[in-house]
């Protein structure tokens, strides 16, 4: 074997051990079980997902889909953009499903492609993906209403097992003891996040809490001082206005220094529901914020308690806003 032989040995050698070394991860990843690599499981971390190769719809299937936008009930200053619109706001609900390399793409003048290889919860997809708009100001109920509530959860809770460790007072609280503080609107840390909603799925929970009252998460990773969380709020489940009061949304940066240039919606409401809105907010006295929630389930609000403050407050309002259909108005 000649030495130009030995290196072309050592060349061929060489790349299929880094070959390996690449396709390891791969291996590892897609020997889980579908559910297990799809589901956003604590196990699984984002580094683990990126390592390994990412297959397309030919090679692991998955969704397409072909929407068109809807400019018929349109001005001409709504149609311009109403495209661009509809793939951002399509973009923000296809994260929540974790799909590796979604393609979300635009096909002519009114068309969007929408690609999501290796989805498993089609159902659920299409739910979310065809949803449409809905915008409710609800009120957040008052701190000892909302205490009253946490305490027949927590017993509910804690006479049903869920508590297995630490003394026999926390015990006793099983979801307060993640509050802070415990209240109508609480702060939970991020540490605490997946235990609390452990919680609120446990059985026969839902028949604990009242009819008329309703618990919603804020938006996700918020930091508040200096600690990285989410907004927990208990509401009134009825509506105090509807989405049906807005006839105009226009969004723009607030010119507030202290606000550090975060983004505003100001919107117009029809003559009946503007003193529907004076009638609420008074009755509040609070000050109404409009912030993009990335669920259903986000229910944000202009003022809040801060984590440790357990300071009573007046009843606020508090807008809960599901995100908006594509090819239709965005939801601040």
């Amino acid at each position: 074997m000649t030495r130009a032989d030995r290196w072309k040995l050592l060349g061929v050698v060489l790349a299929t051990v880094l070959a390996i070394i690449a396709l390891y991860p791969s291996v590892v990843f897609y020997r889980l079980p579908a559910a297990q690599r799809s589901g956003g499981t604590a196990s699984i971390s984002a580094s683990q997902r990126k390592k390994a190769l990412h297959l397309g719809l030919d090679l692991q299937g998955g969704m397409h889909l072909v929407l068109e936008v809807d400019r018929s009930k349109m001005n001409a200053g709504e149609a311009k953009d109403a495209v661009d619109r509809a793939m951002e706001v399509l973009r923000h609900r296809i994260d929540q499903f974790g799909v590796a390399e979604p393609l979300v793409q635009r096909e002519g003048e009114d068309r969007i492609v929408i690609q999501l290889p290796g989805l498993t919860d089609r159902e659920r997809a299409l739910e979310l993906i065809g949803k449409t708009a809905l915008l409710e100001f609800k009120l957040v109920r008052t701190n000892d209403e909302a205490r009253n509530i946490l305490n027949r959860v927590d017993s509910y809770l804690a006479a049903h097992g869920t508590e297995t460790v630490g003394d026999s007072t926390l015990r006793r609280t099983p979801l307060s003891r993640h509050l802070l503080p415990p209240g109508a609107e609480s702060f939970v840390p991020q540490a605490d996040i997946e235990v609390v909603r452990k919680l609120l799925a446990t059985a026969g929970l839902d028949s604990i809490i009242p009819d008329d009252s309703q618990i919603l998460w804020g938006t996700p990773n918020e930091v508040i001082n200096n600690q990285m969380g989410q907004m927990f709020y208990i509401l009134k489940r009825a509506p105090e206005i509807g989405g049906g009061a807005i006839t105009n949304a226009v969004a723009g940066i607030n010119p507030d220094p202290a606000q550090g240039g975060s983004y505003q919606v100001q919107v117009q409401m029809t003559s009946t529901s503007q003193a529907d809105f004076a009638r609420v907010s008074r009755s509040c006295s609070t000050t109404w914020s409009t912030r993009r929630p990335t669920s259903c389930s986000a229910s944000p609000t202009a003022a809040r308690s801060s984590p440790g403050d357990s300071t009573p407050r007046p009843p606020r309002t508090s807008p809960s806003c599901c995100a908006p259909a594509p090819c239709r108005r965005r939801c601040g």
